[in-house]
């Protein structure tokens, strides 16, 4: 049985854009970069993370 979660992690590029980066994790098969997402501001950036993050609210991680 294999679990599967996704985080997010935001950074600045050098064009002072800010990337959103989800990561996708599975149990036994680790970690990759799932998707990148740019954004012109830091707010934009939060703004989407907090709707992103809304979906995720359970106390331990899903069973896909």
């Amino acid at each position: 049985m294999k679990i599967k979660s996704k985080t997010i992690q935001a950074k600045r590029t050098a064009s002072n854009k800010v990337e959103v980066l989800i990561i996708e994790s599975e149990r036994g098969w680790g970690q990759r970069i799932d998707e990148v997402k740019t954004f012109p501001t830091l707010n934009k950036a939060n703004a989407f993370i907090k709707k992103f993050n809304s979906r995720n609210n359970l106390s331990e991680v899903p069973d896909w």
